[in-house]
């Protein structure tokens, strides 16, 4: 069966300081179509309204809320003196199994214009010829230590961070040392060859081919309309063919010298192994690397100063974010049991696009032909949950399931594979 989906748009830039608010949801409805990945927010919203129905103390501030969020104190976290940063954490699930991170703070909004796409062409040079590995011998190391290219072997370039990752069949110290040897000579060692960079020149435009669908494309779309002026819209991860095409080896070592520096990384381990030993290893491969300042984030278009949830006050932010939505979406399911609704599956979301902005959407899919009916339904419903909040059955059901889903979570955690 045939379906089509629209989607209700509102958003607000963290330049202005402003939040989402219900009107703003309702008003959104002429905005365009679209979607990016969720990530959980990270920027303080407005002080929440109490539940229509519930009583006010439910969005009134708590006693003893201030201050950090615990650590897990498994995690075992330092710097080097160059600044490279790291987090281990022992765990033996899947017994004698470890997983190695190294992540670098920049992506694609760092990009100038001429180097549009070079962080995520730089990610594939990584694999293209080091001080440790030349050309043609990555495959192979891979090999040697049991893993399948591709498979237990990753990376993934965004608009504000590259990462490397390799999972390890086993918890070898000799393992783990040649896997550091490899995330060392990304951090630092890479060589860049030209000949390296026109050979992988058509690996990236194929790429770059392979993504140009619909959704692709009204992605692209969304992004540009969603923040006009600012580098959003036009630092695409995987850049453009007149860059693609055009970039050199001065380009390639320009950004590398500038963004892939200690103090810019941070190595992660998750293994069934000694915390201190790892940290050991780390401090063998990483500290002859010069210490050099952070670099500055180039200027976005706008004020990206968002962080993650580290504090009780914002975690508990998100959570009556997440007790809202699941409200409304615990009536949206209603309704289409019920029947009688144009739209198949509905429901309403909140998410930060790069730190930069947040989103509010409501979804709702169905018959192509249905798509007038579905836009106006999904405008009453928002304006409804606009105008008179949710029941108190409403949010105690949600906190429930809320409740219901962390218990299971805790419970599951320790069972959890490294990955």
């Amino acid at each position: 069966m045939r379906s089509v989906r629209v989607l209700l748009l509102a958003a607000a830039m963290t330049a202005s300081g402003a939040a989402i608010t219900p009107s703003a949801l309702a008003q959104g409805a002429s905005g365009g179509t679209g979607g990016a990945q969720p990530v959980r927010p990270a920027q303080p919203a407005t002080q929440a309204q109490p539940a229509r129905g519930a009583s006010p103390a439910a969005a009134a501030p708590v006693q003893g809320t201030s201050g950090k969020l615990p650590v897990d104190p498994r995690v075992v976290s330092g710097a080097l003196a160059n600044g490279l940063a790291y987090k281990v954490v022992r765990h033996a699930v899947p017994p004698g199994r470890a997983i190695v991170w190294i992540h670098v703070s920049t992506g694609s909004l760092n990009e100038t214009d001429r180097q549009r796409g070079i962080a995520h062409y730089l990610e594939h040079m990584a694999f293209n010829g080091s001080e440790n590995f030349k050309p043609g011998e990555l495959i192979p190391f891979f090999q040697s230590l049991g893993l399948t290219f591709g498979r237990h072997q990753n990376a993934f370039t965004s608009f504000d961070q590259t990462t490397y990752q390799l999972s390890l069949p086993d918890n070898k110290p000799e393992s783990l040392d040649k896997a550091l040897t490899f995330f060392a000579d990304v951090a630092g060692r890479m060589l860049l060859l030209p000949a390296e960079i026109e050979e992988e020149r058509q690996v990236i435009m194929e790429e770059k081919r392979t993504r140009l669908g619909a959704q692709q494309r009204v992605q692209e779309a969304l992004l540009a309309r969603l923040a006009p002026g600012s580098l959003l819209g036009q630092r695409l991860p995987i850049g453009v063919e007149e860059t693609i095409m055009g970039v050199q080896e001065q380009d390639f070592r320009d950004y590398y010298g500038k963004y892939y520096v200690p103090s810019n990384m941070t190595v992660m381990v998750v293994a069934d192994m000694d915390e201190q030993a790892v940290v050991e290893q780390i401090r063998t491969h990483f500290a002859s690397f010069e210490n050099k300042p952070r670099p500055a984030d180039q200027d976005a278009g706008f004020k990206a100063d968002a962080a993650p949830t580290t504090t009780v006050e914002q975690y508990r932010r998100d959570l009556v974010e997440d007790l809202a939505a699941a409200a409304i979406n615990q009536r949206l399911d209603a309704r289409v049991a019920a029947g009688g609704t144009p739209y198949l599956r509905a429901g309403i979301g909140a998410q930060e696009i790069q730190q930069a902005m947040r989103l509010v959407s409501m979804n709702a899919s169905g018959e192509p032909g249905a798509w007038k009916e579905m836009l106006e339904a999904a405008v009453t419903e928002a304006r409804r949950a606009q105008l008179h909040g949710v029941t108190q059955r409403e949010l105690d059901e949600a906190r429930a399931g809320l409740i219901s889903r962390a218990e299971a979570a805790a419970a599951r955690e320790s069972t959890l594979p490294a990955q």
